[in-house]
Order: structure tokens, then sequence, then C-alpha cells
């Protein structure tokens, strides 16, 4: 037998790393042509997502939302209205109450009771901010008159990043309105002091049909502190049939539009903006927002370009079906919010991180439905005690006598709102977030407690304009900023 011949150890090496070179471009090859296969098949699914949404839901585009949107003249424009106001103290000043422990000693404390008139410390630390303030008061009350509003926008390349600066500074003006309200009741103003809360809706209605997420917050935020302005002016008052008439029908128009819905269209329309920005490089992966306790590092194969099809298409369809459930019943949205939100927690997408809870939303939006209706009603309720003294036996008492077409619908069951009566008024109510019926209890501060529901608290006139609270020991360091 013949000896076999030795390679050389170099040869030896050269030929395991031409093998090793040969096994790389074959593996680089298949995957190449894996992801392409991918790639080709993930595109197929983006494309026949967007072509259904042209289809059944023509102009969802941010670019369409934006076009459509209801135009103001400026004179009549309640945003830029809002601007000027907040423009007239330099941008400061408007909410310098709040910067002082005085304020916190006068008011937060121990907080007034509605039908608790403002003791002697609080008219005149009120009276001596809102001097301070001098025309920007007259301007935020000519709000009253500019129902519709439009704030200029120019959208960031992400959407989310979109500045709302101006939007935010509207949550000045209906604070400063608030109090404007509370001294003008205080002075036996009721029609007045009404005046100053539709200015109040305004400011919030300002947002107008604004379809970013955080404008649609904003505005429900200022219609909960509206409630609490028009509960107290009609604890302290007896506002005239014309400006309670006027709230009603001020507070039926912001209940009509469905903003639910808006918001949850522009969300939808402004991720597509973020996808589309991030395929033409004017965004990028690293710039997208995520929700708190989220890691903002993406991984390896969530930077892989390819996957971006995936997660558009995936997310357009659960968001799809978010604006689809806020078309539904109010009663019936939570669970369908509930069902998308476990969908959306099984998605891997870090563009999925943007997108909040969308039960969280709906949340919010029955709780300001409910108290809205229920301070509807009871401005109808108002108006049926002014010529018959007592008040309305039922709800449908109201229906009756022409003063609401129908009983509005509780958000949280199908069913009509709730009327108890009490030794010293009534409650018109919704059962609220536990969805049981608490004989019309309910807490402001304490609104998502099991035994709560939600509601507005009417007084007979005897009950109204009780004595103020105590005085309080204030320093000269309490008026530190």
């Amino acid at each position: 037998m013949l000896n076999s011949v030795a390679v050389p150890p170099k040869r030896r090496w050269r030929r395991w790393a031409l093998r090793i070179v040969l096994a790389f471009v074959v593996i680089v090859v298949l995957a190449f042509g894996v992801r392409t296969l991918f790639t080709l098949w993930d595109d197929a699914d983006l494309a026949e997502i967007i072509a259904q949404l042209d289809r059944d839901d023509p102009n969802w585009r941010l670019e369409d939302i934006e076009a459509q949107r209801r135009e103001v003249p400026p004179e009549e424009n309640s945003a830029l209205q809002a601007m000027q106001v907040h423009a007239i103290k330099g941008g400061n000043g408007l909410r310098s109450w709040a910067l002082q422990d005085v304020y916190r000693k006068l008011f937060e404390e121990k907080p007034p009771p509605s039908q608790a008139q403002l003791n002697i410390q609080q008219v005149k630390y009120m009276r001596d901010r809102m001097q301070a303030l001098g025309k920007t008061i007259t301007e935020a009350r000519k709000l009253k008159d500019m129902p519709y509003g439009r704030f200029p926008i120019s959208y960031a390349p992400d959407f989310y990043s979109t500045s709302n600066t101006d939007q935010q500074r509207a949550r000045e003006l209906w604070e400063l309105l608030y109090w404007d309200a509370a001294l003008c009741v205080q002075d036996n103003d009721a029609d007045g002091a009404l005046e100053s809360g539709l200015a109040m809706l305004n400011a919030c209605r300002a947002m107008g049909d604004e379809p970013t997420p955080i404008a649609w917050l904003i505005r429900m935020a200022g219609n909960y502190l509206l409630i609490e302005a028009l509960e107290r002016v009609l604890a302290q008052g007896q506002p005239s049939e014309v400006a309670l008439k006027g709230m009603q029908e001020a507070l039926a128009r912001e209940l009509a539009e469905a903003s639910l819905v808006k918001a949850l269209r522009g969300e939808r329309a402004g991720y597509h903006h973020l996808m589309n920005s991030i395929a033409s490089g004017q965004a990028s992966l690293s710039s997208i927002p995520t929700r708190p306790g989220k890691k903002s590092e993406p991984s390896l194969l969530e930077m892989i370009s390819s996957r971006r099809p995936k997660d558009h298409a995936q997310l357009l369809r659960i968001l799809t079906e978010a604006v689809q459930a806020g078309e539904l019943p109010l009663h019936e949205q939570e669970q369908a919010f509930e069902s998308i939100d476990a969908k959306l927690a099984e998605e891997k997408a870090r563009s999925a991180d943007v997108l909040g809870k969308f039960a969280g939303f709906a949340h919010v939006y029955h709780r300001r439905q409910a108290n809205l209706r229920c301070a509807m009603t009871a401005m109808a309720a108002e108006r049926y005690r002014l010529p018959q003294v007592d008040w309305p036996r039922t709800l449908d008492d109201l229906v009756a006598a022409k003063l609401l077409d129908a009983v509005p619908r509780d958000p949280f069951i199908d069913a009509p709102l709730r009327l108890k009566h009490q030794p010293d008024g009534i409650v018109i109510y919704s059962v609220g977030v536990d969805r049981q019926d608490n004989g019309g209890y309910f807490d402001r501060e304490k609104f998502e407690e099991t035994g709560t529901d939600l509601g507005f608290r009417l007084w007979n006139v005897s009950a109204r304009r009780q004595a103020p609270l105590p005085t309080v020991t204030i320093d000269a360091s309490d008026y530190r900023k």
C-alpha cells in the first residue's frame, strides 16, 4: 500500500478557509432569498390593508383628514382667540395663583363645597389675581361666542412629537374662566357665570376636530372642570331660562361630536404617517416614542427593514378595529377595546409601543359622556323648576315638557340616565364605572371607586348659597413663588 501524501499545513488552512467562505456565501444567499420572499409577502399584505382602507374609509390618511377639517374664519376661531389671550401677558401670568403656597392653603387643602360661598380671603385673593390679569379676562370672555376652533398645526415626520404647546396653554384659559364664573356667581350674577362657563367650554372646543390624541385628552380634561364650574353656579344662584337654554344647547353640541372616533382615526393616520416617514428616511426606529416601562432600544430583528411592512400592516389592522369599536354603542365599546388591547399586547413590533391602551381611552370618553349628559339634563331640570317651582318627578317629565327630545342614555349600561330625589334637591346620574346603581352617590375626587356613580347635583333654592368655610391663617412666606 502506498503511503498517503501529507498536505502541507498552509494548504490545509487555505482549504478550510475556502470552505468557510463558500458556506458563508451560501448562507447569505439563502438568507437574502428568504428575506426577499418574506418582504414580498409582507409588502403584499400591507398593500392589501391599504387598499381595503381606501375602499371602506376614504380620506383616512393624515393629509386627507387635515384637508377635511372644519374651516373656521379667523374672527370666529376660538383657537386663535385663545392664543391671543395667552400672548397678552407675554406668555406668563395666567396661572400665577397656582404657583403660590397661599393658593394651596386657601383652596386645595379643603376645597369649598359647591353650595358654600367663597370666604373673604378667597374672594380677595382671586379678585387681586383677576385685576392683575387686566385685559386678559376681558378677551377670554369673548370665547363664549366662538364655539368652533382650529389651531394651526405643522405635523412632525414621526407625528407623535408634533408640537401641542398652544393646545396645552388652553388649560390655563379654562382655569382662569372657572374662577371668573365662581366670582360672578359670588356677586349674584348667575347669568354672567354661565357666560364664563360657555367661554370655558369653547376653550375646550378650540381643539376642534384635531386628529391628535393629545388634543383629544386635553379637551376631555377641560370638560371635567367645566362640570364642576356649572355645578357650582347652580349651587350658588338661579340663572335665567335664556342662559340655561343656551348652556344646554352648547352641551348638546359638544355631546353630538364623535370625538373618540375622530381621535382614533387620527391615531391610525398618524401611525401610517410615521411608518411612511421611517420608510422614506425622514424618521427612524430610534425616534419612535415608547410607553412607560418599555425599553427604548430596538432589537437587531426590529432594526431589519423587512419588518416594517409587517409591523405596518399588523398595526393598521388593529387600529382599524379600534376605529370600528369606537362606532359601537357606548355600552358595548369597553369589551371591544379590551379585546383589542389584548391583541396589541401580543404584537412584537416596536412600533406598537407608541399606542396606549384603547380601553383606557374609552374609559375616559365614557366618563366624559356621562358627566356631560348629566349636566345637559340638569340644565333642562333647572329650566323645568323655574316655572314649576318644583323638580320633575322623573326625567320623562322633561321630555313631556319639551325640554329634552329624549332622556339621554347611560354610557355604561343600555338604559336611560337616572334621577333621585333627596331632601335638599335632586341628583341626575349614571351608574358609572362599576355599572351598579349606588343611589346617586358620587365623589368627584374618587369617581373610579366601587360604590360610586357619576352625576350632577342640583340643590333646592333654600339649600343654595350656604355660609362660607372659616378663614385660615396665612403668613408672608405663603406668598412665595
